[in-house]
């Protein structure tokens, strides 16, 4: 076996540098890959990236001899295999003997032999590389042992499982001869043929065969022996006691080592009762396939109680309204077609329904579900229902058989009922949405016949002909439907003449922006234009190419109108707003002008745009503000406005003047407060008046103070002499030698100075009055004596008028009375002479009587 020394790694050990030297310039020389160590503990404690394959040790090593690091080596799992060679000047056989106790594998005596060296560590990489690849070889000879074995079981335990199975299987396993005999059948043909798998065995499969089937069954066989493959083929077959049995075979070629054709094997499954129930239910189908609605549900219902052989069967409906209530759509009893019904889907079988599951009680339903009264009512034991679920997945009803006894569940009739219910579940759902589609075509024609806009559909161009217009049209326009549809220029006619260049306008631009909308004058049949909003909407194919156009009218007339009336009072109220005198303005929650006319501006000095740069806070002197904040939070944000009240302002040029102001809230369509406005007025010249005024009054009452003055000074003058006149005069008047005339006489001298003593007493308390020093003497005096006087006084003045003046006094007044004798005797005199002065004849009358007063309490 070649060696090649560039991949052998020989590591040295011994503490003696001339040694290492000259045996690891022996073996470089070679060609291998040497690595050195002066002691055994370095080769102990080394941790080798690669192992070497050959160790050179020298026993005789201070610390640890040759011995130690080997046995160390050997107890090691890593370095026990190895090989290493021991190098010493020992010649004893025991030290040999030890040397291969340890583990050594050869030994070399010094002083070396160059030839002897290299032969013995050749030989031992020898030995070690025939030695390796033996333990490869035999681990590899185990393993393939080992895969045998397990591969034995296995084939023993699946020829086991397939005895198992084949003996086992409900289907037919067989196998055939070249010449068509049976070799092999398993346990199943007992229960599908009837015979015994050993009477079957040696015979042509063709003796099991109806006379009718032969032909066909042998050019299937003919087929396989050209090794072809046969799946799912169905035929028939005679059983022992000459019933059919239907079966479904599967069936290949078998084939020797050398791919030589000898004979067929295959599986049969036993169809009979599928095809039983399938050709039952194909005449059933058959039966109710043409029939649908209420009749088809009928004819469901009975032919699947009937071919189940169960004595109720009935299809329900979901709610729509109450999901978990449903109502029979068909229900038959067993003899005839019950009566529809409603009930709660609580506390019966099917409460639990879901889509794809069934629900089976065999017996006993009516113990499960006692509160279930119409189990009770059909003496239900036993019950099978099943989901009808629309194409969305979702339970849209069911379908169920009951039974007055036990029920049986196998895959036929489970079968059956699915069936059924994917029949039932479809024509519900036909119904359903038959019925959706009828209440939409309604809405549709009620939305076309009543809704306020014409829907139309048109041509995409040129001429936009149009293909439908609702006829609600009539209603909306006075217009047919047919005019605008027989006619291609009925509708172009009937626009404003002003608004059709507008309409065609955009239209080109229809089928690149595919939505368009304008407004327009269109003429109805009374003769009146109408405000039309059109919208139209491009319909395009899968390709993107137009079809057609969709849209609608909308009668806006009264729209316009109102936009219009809203331009004219935007119109009025800009009028009023800028012609107003007084200045009004805008200003906006965060204290910023909003807006404000030309005399606001005039009055401020500032311009509309410097305005709305500014807060109203600016122009407002600071010992206005606080006053002013609480105004609009207590008035004008309680109640809307603000009652009038006067502050001042700040011009441009920085002078303060003042103005009057009632402010007011702007409220949106919600409810809240937009913004505040205000009617501002300059009340300077008012204030200048009103300051004239005031001036103009201090100078009236110094003048009115010096004219009381004068009256004061002048009736003290006055009664000077008169009381002089009175004093002779009633000397005079005791004289007694004058005559009773002169009495007379002097009496109304007397009393007429008196008179005229107190109109002075009148003027000076004018005087006292304007002057605010009047005073209220109350003295008790005989009121019977004033009124005499008075009566006395005044009738010389009543008949030189030739009236006659009247003194009318009631009993129940009072001789005496208590007040101030003087004011009342001038209150009295001012009646009688405005009465004489104003009377040109008949008679001036003064009544006294005496009333009853409530005084005021204290």
């Amino acid at each position: 076996m070649a060696i090649n020394p560039q991949d052998i790694k020989i590591l040295i050990v011994d503490d003696h540098p001339s040694n290492l030297r000259f045996l690891s310039d022996l073996l470089t020389e070679q060609g291998y890959r040497i690595q050195r160590a002066i002691s055994g503990e370095m080769v102990v404690n080394a941790e080798f990236e690669t192992l070497p394959d050959l160790i050179l040790m020298d026993i005789v090593m201070p610390n640890m001899n040759g011995y130690e690091v080997c046995r160390r080596l050997k107890a090691k799992e890593k370095t026990r295999d190895i090989p290493v060679i021991f190098l010493s000047v020992l010649k004893g056989a025991s030290d040999k003997v030890t040397a291969f106790e340890v583990g050594g594998v050869d030994y070399i005596t010094k002083p070396f032999q160059v030839e002897e060296v290299l032969a013995r560590i050749k030989n031992q990489l020898t030995i070690q590389q025939l030695s390796k690849k033996l333990k490869e070889q035999n681990a590899q000879l185990q393993r393939e042992i080992e895969v045998r074995q397990q591969t034995e079981l296995s084939l023993r335990e699946s020829e086991k499982k397939y005895r198992d199975l084949v003996e086992a299987s409900q289907d037919l396993i067989w196998s055939v001869d070249a010449e068509g005999r049976l070799t092999f059948v398993n346990q199943a043909a007992k229960h599908i043929y009837g015979y015994d798998p050993e009477e079957m065995l040696g015979r042509p499969f063709t003796d099991f065969i109806p006379p009718k089937q032969r032909a066909k069954d042998i050019k299937v066989f003919q087929h396989l022996r050209k090794d072809e493959s046969v799946f799912q083929y169905e035929t028939t077959h005679l059983a022992k006691d000459e019933r059919t049995v239907n079966l479904l075979f599967n069936a290949i070629a078998l084939l020797d080592k050398q791919d030589n054709i000898i004979g067929t094997t295959g599986t049969a499954s036993d169809i009979t009762e599928l095809k039983q129930r399938e050709e039952a239910l194909r005449l059933i189908v058959a039966g109710c396939a043409s029939t649908t609605g209420d009749t088809f549900m009928r004819s469901c219902v009975r032919y699947l109680a009937e071919l189940l052989q169960v004595r109720y069967a009935l299809i329900a409906q979901v709610m729509d309204r109450v999901p978990a209530r449903v109502r029979t759509l068909a229900f038959w009893t067993g003899e005839t077609w019950g009566n529809n019904f409603e009930y709660d889907l609580a506390g019966t079988p099917c409460e639990h329904l879901r889509p794809g599951k069934t629900i089976y009680y065999p017996q006993e339903v009516q113990t499960l579900f006692p509160s279930d009264r119409h189990l009770a009512q059909f003496k239900a034991q036993s019950y099978f229902g099943i989901p009808l679920v629309g194409s969305n997945g979702k339970i849209i009803g069911y379908l169920a058989v009951l039974d007055t006894k036990s029920m049986c569940r196998d895959p036929g009739s489970e079968l059956i009922l699915k069936i059924f219910a994917a029949r039932a579940a479809a024509e519900l759902e036909r119904q359903q949405t038959e019925l959706a589609l009828r209440l939409a075509t309604e809405r549709l024609q009620y939305l076309l016949r009543y809704s306020p806009a014409v829907i139309f559909s048109c041509k995409a161009g040129p001429d936009y002909g149009y293909t439908f217009i609702s006829e609600n049209v009539m209603a909306i326009l006075g217009c047919q439907a047919r005019e605008f549809i027989e006619n291609a220029d009925f509708w172009v006619s009937k626009i404003h003449p002003e608004d059709i260049e507008g309409v065609f306008a955009e239209l080109p631009n229809l089928v690149e922006k595919k939505y368009h909308s304008h407004e327009y004058r269109f003429l109805h049949q009374d003769g009146k234009y109408r405000w039309l909003y059109e919208q139209l909407r491009l319909v395009e194919d899968g390709a993107g190419n137009p079809i057609e156009c969709v849209g609608y009218w909308v009668d806006i007339s009264d729209r316009k109108q109102a936009e219009e009336k809203l331009r004219l009072s935007e119109k009025r109220y800009r009028e009023l707003f800028e012609g107003s005198v007084d200045g009004i303005a805008f200003v906006d929650l965060q204290d910023r002008f909003v807006d404000c006319n030309a005399s606001y501006q005039k009055m401020l000095g500032y311009s509309l745009d410097e305005l709305q740069q500014k807060q109203y806070s600016e122009i407002t002197p600071v010992k206005w503000q606080a006053r002013e904040v609480e105004i609009i939070h207590k008035q004008v944000l309680v109640r809307g406005y603000s009652d009038t009240y006067e502050k001042e302002y700040i011009r441009k040029d920085g002078t303060v003047f003042p103005v009057e102001i009632r402010s007011y809230c702007l409220k949106n369509e919600a409810g809240l407060t937009e913004m505040m406005w205000a009617i501002v007025r300059d009340i300077s010249d008012r204030k200048q008046t009103e300051a004239a005024l005031r001036q103009a009054l201090e100078d009236a009452e110094v003048a009115n103070h010096a004219k009381s003055q004068f009256l004061a000074n002048m009736s003290h003058e006055l009664r000077t002499p008169l009381n002089a006149i009175l004093g002779f005069t009633q000397v005079m008047h005791r004289d007694t030698q004058i005559s009773k005339t002169q009495q007379d006489y002097l009496n109304i001298i007397l009393r007429s100075g008196e008179h005229l003593l107190d109109l002075i007493n009148d003027i000076l308390e004018m005087s006292k009055i304007e002057a605010g020093q009047m005073t209220f003497n109350e003295t008790s005096f005989d009121l019977y004596r004033l009124l005499e006087s008075l009566e006395e006084m005044l009738q010389i003045k009543a008949r030189s008028k030739g009236l006659h003046l009247i003194f009318d006094r009631t009993q129940d007044v009072p001789q005496y009375v208590q007040t101030d004798e003087g004011k009342l005797r001038q209150v009295l005199i001012n009646l009688l002479d405005n009465g004489l002065k104003f009377t040109s004849s008949g008679s001036v009358t003064l009544r006294v009587s005496a009333a009853t007063t409530h005084q005021p309490p204290p």
